[in-house]
């Protein structure tokens, strides 16, 4: 299971500062893994930024978007429709960007409509 994935000594070993508070990385999967969005945020960010498991950290994003945490609904919008760096899937972008857009997120309301282009644009390529 995805979740049961061998940490990095790295990054378990080490105090993560998440911008809400610093803790230890076993605390903060144990919440994760417990339900906290802004823990499987938390998660998905030290995936992403100091493991460099892209899976893993859109694997935690979606959990939290999917409880409503606005934030990883924006960070899947925006990795999703990245072309070059991640799993690209515009209709999965487009989607998470109308949740936070919804959310209140005011960087969605500007990604929205530039995702929307893109989609009717790949449409018309195909």
């Amino acid at each position: 299971e995805i979740v049961s994935r061998d940490w990095s000594s790295d990054v378990c070993s080490s105090d993560l500062a998440t911008g809400r508070r610093t803790v230890r990385m076993d605390r903060l999967l144990r919440d994760a893994m417990s339900g906290d969005a802004g823990a499987q945020f938390d998660v998905g960010d030290v995936w992403l930024h100091f493991g460099n498991v892209t899976e893993l950290a859109l694997y935690w994003y979606r959990k939290a978007a999917q409880q409503g945490h606005v934030g990883a609904a924006v960070r899947l919008a925006v990795m999703l429709s990245a072309k070059s760096r991640f799993h690209h899937d515009a209709a999965e972008a487009l989607f998470w960007c109308a949740r936070a857009v919804v959310g209140g997120s005011r960087e969605a309301r500007i990604l929205y409509p530039r995702l929307r282009r893109a989609g009717r644009e790949g449409r018309r390529r195909d």
